[in-house]
């Protein structure tokens, strides 16, 4: 058993400018059945549509700096998250402000991701958020994963561009892509608790390894086609490591090695798996709908 550490010699990938060389090649059999030409735009590798992974998007001394300031937040900035069961299933940050059905009610981000490591400019120089309102990310969610912690398959909605930017940092997770259930099998679908929405299929159809500091983006019709969640687990074993899809791009070597093993099957005996470590999670979208700063205002001042 490995943990993820993708060491470098200290310095992020050059500045990203064109994310094509950067698009994960997804299963070809993944929309054999979907007819939205939209949709098969994820298996189009000149199509801004997919999911796009860059490996050391920063240094480990910029993914050092960002955890410190995590950590030293303020207590009323953390919000820790319960099953029904009462269990803690992780905790969160919120910056760049409060996302109503209306609007984003703004508030302005913090240092460690606009100066140093200047996160947001990094970003904007990917072209993806370049048919946004703001060219950029305005809001950031922290989340905190503990080892065994995860989060239900689920979809980010329409309140955000459809693009997202994810930053992992400390430890690595593997996110599980699933399909929406196809009208003749929503009965064997896993159905959400809101009778109203759409069921998923019950397994992920593939998953996408995350690194430390690598960063994940989501666009266009895989923002809109997929859901995405991470599974409760501390140990990702050969089966689940056998569904990844982008493991030709991960700069981590033995890692890479440990997923081809995974794939190839063999060696029963062979340990072929990655322990899960302490991990944050960035997610940076934009919120295009932001009230009006004399809302704002008036918002805060009844607080």
């Amino acid at each position: 058993m490995i943990m993820a550490s993708s060491s470098t010699d200290g310095q992020h990938t050059n500045e990203i400018k064109n994310l094509t060389p950067h698009k994960i090649v997804l299963p070809a059999d993944l929309l054999k059945d979907i007819q939205d030409t939209e949709a098969k735009g994820c298996l189009d590798n000149d199509s801004s549509d997919g999911f796009f992974y860059i490996p050391n998007f920063i240094s480990e001394a910029e993914e050092e700096h960002i955890i410190s300031k995590i950590q030293s937040a303020p207590q009323p900035k953390w919000r820790t998250l319960h099953a029904r069961s009462g269990e803690k299933i992780g905790r969160l940050q919120n910056w760049g402000g409060q996302v109503t059905k209306q609007a984003l009610i703004a508030e302005q981000l913090p240092e460690f991701l606009t100066s140093f490591p200047p996160l947001l400019e990094r970003i904007r120089e990917t072209g993806a958020f370049q048919g946004s309102k703001h060219g950029e990310p305005n809001h950031c969610l922290m989340n905190e994963y503990e080892p065994g912690q995860g989060i239900l398959p689920h979809e980010d909605g329409s309140a955000y561009f459809p693009t997202v930017a994810t930053v992992s940092l400390g430890g690595h997770t593997l996110l599980d892509v699933y399909r929406y259930a196809s009208q003749d099998a929503q009965s064997d679908a896993s159905k959400p608790a809101d009778s109203s929405a759409k069921a998923r299929e019950q397994l992920p159809r593939f998953s996408i390894l995350q690194e430390p500091r690598s960063l994940l983006i989501t666009q266009g019709a895989a923002y809109k086609y997929f859901l995405h969640g991470i599974a409760e687990r501390e140990i990702d074993e050969d089966k689940h490591l056998s569904t990844v899809t982008n493991g030709d791009m991960v700069a981590d070597t033995s890692v890479r090695d440990t997923i081809r093993k995974a794939k190839e099957g063999g060696d029963s005996n062979s340990d072929h798996s990655l322990q899960r470590q302490l991990r944050y999670s960035l997610t940076l979208r934009d919120v295009e709908r932001v009230a009006p700063k004399n809302l704002m205002a008036m918002m805060m001042g009844k607080q």
